[in-house]
């Protein structure tokens, strides 16, 4: 009774398999398929990363900007900017180059103390270096000389590891932030310069002459076609403003440009 039990049970198991014949299992070719399919989803996979990685470096960028930005427009007011420290902007509805002594004292790197009698070694490679600075850049938006309604573009600029310079004042800088005249756009976010193509990449800003603060979002090698992530004039020409990057005499690429009102004083 126990055996015929026993029997059975064994017998009726799915897992037992037929009198003289194997357990079958994959099949190489099932094998070979099964890892093809596999492979192209890791490719598919792979190919996230380099996006991803991109965008979250843009991403860091644009936060950190934001910050170094607010804190610049802060010491800016702090400075008590007033229409007579503008006299030598153009008050056209330009954006123009500014320095300005005020400005001067807002540097890190301005001498407070005679560090070379204390001791200390004053030279330009020995001070601190940031890992931004920012360069400030004025338009009058009104474009009347006698109303003017001044706003800074704050150009915050990556300090490459590579620039053993000074940045003591907004002067020194002034040398790294360079232009190109632009005859006409080629489309509406698009522009021809070999020299802008060739010095900057995508993720980089510039600041066109309307106080168009746009991110270079494609550069075409083969034509220097540079596609911005904003619309610009539809006729006449323009001026393009960008930061230099250090292989090219510069101090770093600008990573974020940001808008400052109300930082001068027009009461007359």
């Amino acid at each position: 009774m126990n055996t015929r039990l026993e029997q059975s049970a064994v017998t009726s198991s799915p897992l037992a398999a037929t009198a003289g014949q194997r357990p079958q299992g994959f099949t190489l070719v099932e094998v070979l398929i099964a890892i093809g399919i596999f492979a192209i989803g890791m490719v598919a996979v792979a190919a996230i990363f380099p996006t991803a990685l991109t965008v979250q470096r843009q991403s860091n960028a644009v936060v950190e900007g934001v910050l170094v930005a607010d804190n610049a427009a802060a010491m800016i007011r702090g400075e008590g900017l007033t229409k007579n420290d503008m006299t030598g902007v153009a008050a056209n509805d330009e954006v123009n180059k500014f320095t300005s002594t005020k400005l001067n004292s807002l540097f890190p790197f301005t001498d407070r103390a005679n560090l070379a009698g204390l001791g200390y070694d004053d030279s330009a490679s020995a001070k601190p270096r940031p890992d931004y600075v920012w360069y400030p850049m004025a338009q009058n938006l009104s474009g009347d000389p006698a109303q003017p309604e001044w706003v800074f573009y704050l150009l915050i600029i990556n300090t490459d590891r590579r620039y053993t310079g000074d940045l003591s004042t907004t002067t020194s800088l002034d040398d790294y932030i360079d232009s190109r005249s632009i005859t006409s756009a080629t489309s509406s976010s698009s522009f021809t310069n070999s020299d802008i193509a060739e010095n900057l990449e995508p993720g980089d800003w510039v600041l066109v002459s309307n106080g168009t603060a746009a991110r270079i979002v494609d550069i075409d090698s083969d034509t220097d076609e540079v596609t911005v992530n904003a619309t610009l004039p539809s006729s006449g020409g323009f001026t393009v403003y960008y930061a230099k990057s250090v292989d090219n005499g510069g101090v770093g690429k600008c990573h974020y440009i940001a808008v400052a009102a109300d930082v001068v004083d027009s009461t007359p």
